[in-house]
């Protein structure tokens, strides 16, 4: 289709308008329980589970192991190690 007929013929810039009205973002009751299925090791991506969230923990405050002993023993990266110590990953726990 031709950029000349898009703007001349009001049908398919209707039919784009329709389009996007349609695609609207999920509501907030739907993106909370998107969210809350999706949390820790429900979490398709998740390496971890919630048992290993409270090891590294508590390794980290009694300082049985630093960070990067505990990234490579739970072989995952050292700033995820960081950011659940720090309570800015796996807050729910």
């Amino acid at each position: 289709m031709k950029l000349g007929m898009l703007m001349t013929s009001s049908q398919p810039l209707k039919k784009i308008g329709l389009s996007r009205q349609n695609s609207k973002t999920h509501t907030k009751e739907a993106l909370k329980k998107i969210s809350e299925r999706s949390k820790g090791q429900n979490h398709p991506n998740s390496k971890l589970t919630e048992e290993d969230v409270l090891l590294i923990r508590e390794y980290y405050t009694n300082k049985t192991y630093n960070q990067k002993e505990m990234s490579k023993m739970f072989k995952v990266s050292y700033s995820l190690i960081q950011k659940i110590t720090q309570r800015v990953l796996w807050q729910h726990i």
